[in-house]
């Protein structure tokens, strides 16, 4: 005796079978979901630093990487090119020296430059001129809370938002500010500034962009490497 299929029940079939296997695929996809969701609330939680060096040393498409003495890093080439100076103050104590950008610009609206600055010192140094702003880096403590280090380094009135990083196997802090300069007639500042107590052998290392810029700096920094 000869039996025929119901066409309508190998559909049938087909329908169900295509159903549970997008029901599993979607119960996974979700899930990974989570896994990621946990990861990215953990890096931004207060607490331990987070280690966001980059592990291959390639720059971006179009970047750069500039090599020094002390430490490289990856630039944006419309940027560019980077200026090394000395800053060090006539009369004052210590060494303090600066990487500029060729296409930098200053804008009233935040005072804050355009293009990263790459800025580091001699635990020494001490400025000769009165106005000149400095960072007591011997005030950070990674040990503390972050509204602890905000106001250890006197950013309390700076509206600033502080995390603690790893970069480079070094210990550091990436600060948002937003406020308004009343000593210096300043007006509204508004920047991202990392900041790395013993970089490398006696000095410590400061970057700071306009926070419109962001994305860049942060770019910028994952990519630093120092040569000790």
């Amino acid at each position: 005796m000869n039996y025929k299929t119901n066409p309508w029940t190998l559909v049938f079939t087909i329908i169900f079978t295509a159903v549970i296997v997008s029901g599993v695929i979607f119960l996974w996809q979700n899930k990974e979901e989570e896994k990621t969701t946990r990861t990215t609330s953990t890096q931004l939680s207060s607490g331990d630093p987070v280690d966001i060096s980059e592990i291959k040393e390639e720059c971006p498409q179009n970047w750069t990487r500039y090599e020094s003495e002390n430490f490289s890093f990856c630039y944006n080439n419309l940027w560019g090119k980077p200026t090394y100076t000395d800053e060090t103050h006539l009369n004052g104590t210590g060494k303090l020296f600066k990487i500029a950008f060729a296409n930098e610009e200053y804008h009233s609206f935040d005072n804050a430059p355009s293009t990263p600055q790459l800025w580091w010192e001699t635990k020494d140094f001490s400025p000769y001129v009165a106005d000149y702003m400095t960072t007591c880096y011997k005030c950070i403590n990674f040990d503390q809370s972050e509204p602890e280090i905000i106001f250890a380094i006197g950013y309390e009135e700076k509206n600033a938002t502080i995390q603690k990083l790893i970069l480079d196997n070094k210990k550091a802090l990436r600060i948002e500010t937003d406020y308004i300069e009343e000593m210096f007639e300043q007006g509204k500042i508004n920047r991202l500034t990392y900041l790395i107590p013993n970089a490398f052998t006696d000095y410590h290392f400061k970057a700071v962009v306009s926070f419109r810029k962001f994305e860049e700096l942060d770019t910028l920094m994952k990519t630093l490497t120092f040569n000790n």
